[in-house]
């Protein structure tokens, strides 16, 4: 099983919003977008021309891209 499909009921997929953010705050793995939006009760969006995991939180943006 690949770690997106362990993740994957944790994930929804839409698209990246074109808004400013307060704060871009990367993150250097899958997992971690996952664990913090569980722990915010947010849910992590993935977006497919971007190919980026992200969610927001008080216009706070946290991400992965992976490489």
């Amino acid at each position: 099983m690949s770690r997106t499909e362990k993740y994957e009921k944790w994930i929804s997929r839409g698209k990246m919003p074109d808004s400013a953010f307060k704060t871009m705050i990367e993150l250097s793995s899958l997992e971690d977008p996952i664990e913090a939006a569980i722990d915010m009760q947010k849910r992590v969006i993935y977006d497919d021309n971007l190919r980026i995991y992200f969610f927001v939180d008080d216009s706070n943006l946290y991400y992965f891209k992976p490489r």
